[in-house]
């Protein structure tokens, strides 16, 4: 049999052991969602195109649903969206991705997802839509997009005048 200050000793550091280790699952981790985009909108030779409804879509599906921020190109044919994170505790991603598996929602995602989309055309349309999806852990993107058909996608004709 063991010395009873031992067993204390075991105790107690059994005991700390699991207050850090909650500590850290429960410490709210800074998550990346979306990169830093800067999107160059140009026509087929090249010009800079003004006002075209670029979006941007964004989400953490282990934590929360989908955000989205809409902004039109300007006289230099730019539009940037700042960088997107979280803070989620390790835990709550854990116990979410355990939550997927058991409901056997197979098909679908789990983690951080970000996506941009040029929109050329009347409001609300997809016409001449080029999505553009974020590399995984990628911090900034710089994307230049050709729209075509001059006529249909002349400057502030991308939904509204920015």
């Amino acid at each position: 049999m063991l010395p009873r200050r031992i067993i204390g000793n075991r105790r107690r550091l059994l005991m700390a052991l699991g207050i850090g280790a909650a500590a850290v699952l429960a410490y709210p981790r800074k998550v990346h969602v979306a990169p830093r985009w800067t999107i160059e909108v140009v026509d087929e030779r090249g010009r800079p195109v003004r006002g075209v409804q670029v979006s941007e879509v964004w989400g953490d599906y282990d934590v929360e649903g989908g955000q989205f921020e809409d902004k039109w190109s300007d006289e230099s044919g730019l539009v940037v969206f700042p960088e997107r994170t979280t803070r989620v505790p390790l835990v709550w991603t854990m116990a979410s991705r355990v939550a997927h598996v058991m409901s056997f929602r197979w098909h679908s995602s789990v983690g951080p997802h970000a996506s941009v989309g040029v929109h050329c055309g009347a409001p609300g349309s997809a016409f001449d839509l080029q999505a553009i999806d974020a590399q995984v852990g990628s911090v900034a993107e710089y994307r230049r997009v050709v729209v075509k058909g001059g006529a249909s996608c002349p400057s502030g004709g991308g939904g509204r005048p920015p």
